[in-house]
């Protein structure tokens, strides 16, 4: 399966507003609390390559996400899940993958003007917006729609915003954290 998206950093103002809209105009799914766990393998760069177990309600789902497909503001990628159950970690260690990080994520999903739109809220990251389908015009109608702005656009993943920030938080006071 293809996953092309594009996510947006919300500010507090930003995700009320957002929010407001999507449930007037929009239809919800649902909302649910997400519970991820990213493996790497060992020894190895995995180099555009990342391993999620999605824990929801119980149930789990096992993701490979391949390299991005296209330079730009989408993310196109391919990607493959399989649900799975009970303790992975021993398959996954035997494979030679290793845990390297977990993170939480609260999240609404909604349909709308043919795209599935979700409000996340990371822990310790703050609030995103996602939208996803099938081309990009349709995501950039939909961005429109919502009045997002380009500026607003982060191209790295959760995973990737988790290990910045973790980063970002470790080093001592001192040190000039400014890009």
């Amino acid at each position: 399966m293809l996953e092309r998206e594009r996510k947006y950093r919300l500010s507090t103002d930003e995700t009320v507003r957002l929010t407001a809209l999507l449930e007037r105009d929009g239809v919800r799914e649902r909302s649910e609390i997400q519970d991820n766990v990213r493996f790497a393998a060992r020894n190895a760069s995995g180099a555009g390559v990342d391993l999620r177990l999605r824990t929801v309600a119980g149930k789990q789902e096992l993701t490979l996400k391949g390299p991005r497909l296209e330079r730009g503001p989408s993310k196109v990628r391919e990607e493959f899940n399989l649900a799975v159950s009970g303790d992975v970690g021993p398959f996954l260690d035997a494979l030679g993958f290793s845990q390297v990080l977990t993170y939480r994520k609260r999240t609404s999903i909604y349909t709308i003007g043919g795209a599935t739109v979700s409000i996340d809220d990371v822990e310790g990251l703050g609030s995103f917006c996602e939208i996803e389908a099938t081309d990009d015009e349709v995501i950039e109608a939909v961005a429109r729609e919502l009045g997002l702005d380009a500026s607003a656009l982060e191209q790295r993943g959760y995973a990737r915003l988790v290990k910045d920030a973790r980063a970002a938080a470790a080093l001592p006071a001192s040190v000039d954290r400014t890009p």
